[in-house]
């Protein structure tokens, strides 16, 4: 006890010896820390304004595509919306959203396969996990559909590896496997089956596999 009080007269005395330098440096912190909470609040702000913006477009889309009159102006509003919150250099979920949205969009073209791309890669950094997966797997099914199996192997695998608990693992998994037997890789497809049964039980995916395997057989 004796030591603990020296200890604090001793800190005292060096307070009072420095009180400029104190005062100083407790007035910087002060301040850092009031504009560090002045920028999450303003940042907070803006992005629940993003969030308006687009649930506003996303309503008027929706009412609008009930009335052939106004489907394509709803629809142009809510694309000009999208591509307005996706040029935002910001990593806000709503930002991802938008992005893969966008990446649907010019998906469901059919010919628009590399601006899909495009939008899907911006979404793979999102905060929400969900999110994140949601771009990475829309990324392999472009690749795939720009006929870039090893592009669309390697995104997949990431998804199982990297995201085992995620939703989109085991379709990850299974999609991986149909692109081995659409190598003629039999032995490749039927281990990541395997693998697929044993990790993921309880999976829809898993559903397919017995299926699968009888393809994988008949093609031996």
């Amino acid at each position: 006890m004796d030591e603990l009080r020296k200890f604090f007269y001793s800190a005292l005395d060096w307070v009072k010896k420095n009180i400029i330098f104190v005062s100083i440096v407790s007035g910087a912190v002060v301040l850092l820390l009031t504009g560090v909470g002045i920028f999450l609040i303003v940042d907070k702000n803006y992005e629940m304004s993003l969030r308006t913006k687009f649930d506003k477009a996303y309503l008027q889309y929706l009412s609008g595509s009930k009335d052939s009159n106004k489907r394509e102006d709803s629809f142009r509003n809510f694309l000009e919306t999208l591509q307005e919150i996706s040029a935002v250099n910001k990593n806000y979920d709503i930002v991802a959203i938008a992005n893969i949205i966008l990446g649907d969009i010019y998906y469901n073209e059919g010919n628009s396969y590399s601006v899909a791309l495009n939008y899907y890669s911006k979404a793979t950094n999102a905060p929400s996990v969900f999110l994140r997966v949601t771009a990475i797997f829309d990324v392999a099914q472009v690749h795939e559909a720009m006929d870039n199996p090893e592009a669309a192997l390697s995104t997949y695998e990431y998804i199982y590896k990297r995201y085992p608990d995620s939703y989109l693992a085991p379709a990850a998994m299974l999609n991986m496997s149909k692109l081995y037997s659409y190598k003629g890789d039999s032995v490749s497809a039927k281990k990541i089956l395997t693998e697929l049964s044993n990790k993921y039980p309880n999976s829809s995916a898993t559903y397919f596999i017995d299926l699968f395997s009888l393809i994988l057989t008949n093609n031996e």
